[in-house]
């Protein structure tokens, strides 16, 4: 038998599935993701894409953190 692109990825696939439904396996923990930011007005974008996140994505929400652009470095 000869090992095509297709048989191989479908190989994967199918073991990759096997491995996330078998019993015992823990499953990857919720974490928060700290976004630092200098956008200090609700008015900009980051804001509502930040709220539409974590409504989509309670698993992984984004905690976001305003940092003044003068104390940017200083925190970095």
């Amino acid at each position: 038998m000869r090992l095509t692109r297709r048989t191989a990825l479908t190989t994967a696939t199918s073991t990759a599935a096997a491995t996330l439904a078998a019993p015992g396996i823990a499953r990857a923990q919720a974490r928060t993701i700290s976004l630092w930011h200098v956008f200090n007005l609700e008015t900009d974008m980051i804001h509502p894409a930040i709220k539409t996140w974590n409504q989509r994505n309670a698993t992984t929400p984004i905690e976001a953190r305003v940092v003044p652009l003068a104390q940017l470095n200083a925190e970095l």
